[in-house]
């Protein structure tokens, strides 16, 4: 079975700060490999970089992510993608809209999501963006496994109703940080 992640990218920045991971946290230490490798891959979905799987794909805009008053400093934000950018089986993709919102992210998202379910069985989403309800339920219905990552008590309904399967990064979160 093939499978991929996609990462929101400003959405997964975005709840890591709102569950109190520092700024410095993600520039100096937050791994997406670890995370989806060590610890919230599912049994049953094969490691990153084996051959069954796509990969993981960032998806972010130029604009510095996190909450108001919260966010990343350009050091901080750069830091973090250059490291996130060596990491095994991840692919980075920046989407150059200009605007002051993200909604050109959540498209790209939306968009890779479909791509990748055309040579995929299983498809993961990192996000807890309710802007996504549309492409899952397309996916549903095109009989994809779907499943959701995101902290339990921000994840909307919706999107676990939607997903084959839900995964609570604050479990892990709290064992690493």
């Amino acid at each position: 079975m093939k499978y991929t992640v996609i990462v929101d990218g400003p959405n997964l920045i975005s709840r890591l700060i709102d569950n109190n991971l520092t700024q410095e946290d993600i520039a100096e230490r937050f791994s997406l490999n670890k995370l989806l490798v060590d610890g919230i891959r599912p049994p049953m979905i094969p490691e990153l970089g084996n051959p069954s799987t796509i990969g993981l794909e960032l998806i972010y805009s130029p604009k510095l992510p996190g909450p108001e008053g919260k966010k990343l400093s350009d050091d901080q934000w750069d830091k973090f993608l250059d490291r996130t950018s060596k990491e095994n089986a991840v692919t980075l993709t920046k989407i150059n809209i200009p605007s002051n919102n993200e909604k050109g992210v959540d498209v790209a998202v939306a968009v890779r999501l479909i791509e990748a379910a055309e040579i995929c069985e299983i498809v993961c989403l990192v996000s807890s963006d309710k802007d996504y309800i549309p492409v899952l339920e397309y996916l549903k219905r095109k009989g994809k496994y779907v499943y959701t990552v995101g902290f339990a008590d921000s994840h909307p309904i919706e999107l676990r109703n939607l997903s084959y399967l839900f995964i609570d990064i604050g479990t892990y979160l709290k064992k690493e940080y």
